[in-house]
C-alpha cells in the first residue's frame, strides 16, 4: 500500500512536472510571436539594421520601411496606402527605402506620397541573412535593433492592417 502511494505521488509530481514545462514553453513562444497579429516581436534575438545608408533617429523608435520591385504587387499597392497615411501623421518617426534601380518605382506606380531613398540591393539590410521580396516595414530603436517584424504577405490584409493599427497605437501614446 505504501509502494502504491509513492508511486502515485512521483506520477503526480511527473505530471505537474511535465504541465509546467509545456506552460512555460506556451508562454515563451507568446513572447516572441504574437500569433492573433501575424507579426513577430523580435527584440530578444538581437536583430539589427546593419545596411549603411540607412540612418536612426535619435528621438525614440521608428519605422522603417523596406521596398523592393521584385516582390507582390498588390502587397506593395497595400502597404504603400497604409504608409501614406501613418505617414501624414508621424512624419518624424517613418524613414522608407526602396531597393531598386527605378527611383520613381513607388511613387509613379503606387502613389507613394512619402519620400523614400533608394539604396543599394547588394548590401544586406540586417545583420542576419535576408532576401528582400515582398515589403518589410520594422519598428527599430535609436541603435537600429528592430522590436517588431513584418513583412507583406500576399491575401493578408487584415495582417497589415492589425499592424499599422498598432502602430497608429504605439505612436498615439508617445
Amino acid at each position: 500500500m505504501k509502494k502504491l502511494a509513492v508511486g502515485t505521488v512521483i506520477i503526480s509530481l511527473l505530471g505537474f512536472n511535465i504541465f509546467f514545462l509545456y506552460q512555460n514553453i506556451s508562454l515563451r513562444n507568446q513572447l516572441t510571436q504574437f500569433e492573433s497579429w501575424k507579426y513577430i516581436k523580435v527584440s530578444t534575438l538581437n536583430i539589427r539594421i546593419t545596411h549603411p545608408s540607412v540612418a536612426f533617429s535619435d528621438n525614440g523608435m521608428t519605422v522603417e520601411a523596406f521596398f523592393s520591385d521584385q516582390g507582390c504587387r498588390s502587397c506593395i499597392e497595400h502597404e504603400v496606402q497604409k504608409l501614406n497615411s501613418l505617414f501624414s501623421h508621424y512624419r518624424e518617426k517613418i524613414q522608407v527605402y526602396l531597393m531598386s534601380h527605378n527611383k520613381s518605382y513607388l511613387s509613379r506606380l503606387f502613389g507613394a506620397t512619402f519620400p523614400y531613398e533608394v539604396i543599394s540591393h547588394r548590401k544586406s539590410i540586417f545583420n542576419v541573412e535576408f532576401e528582400l521580396t515582398n515589403p518589410v516595414i520594422v519598428l527599430t530603436d535609436s541603435n537600429g535593433t528592430v522590436r517588431y517584424f513584418y513583412m507583406a504577405k500576399e491575401g493578408a490584409k487584415e495582417k497589415s492592417n492589425q499592424f499599422y493599427q498598432d502602430m497608429n497605437s504605439y505612436f498615439d501614446s508617445q
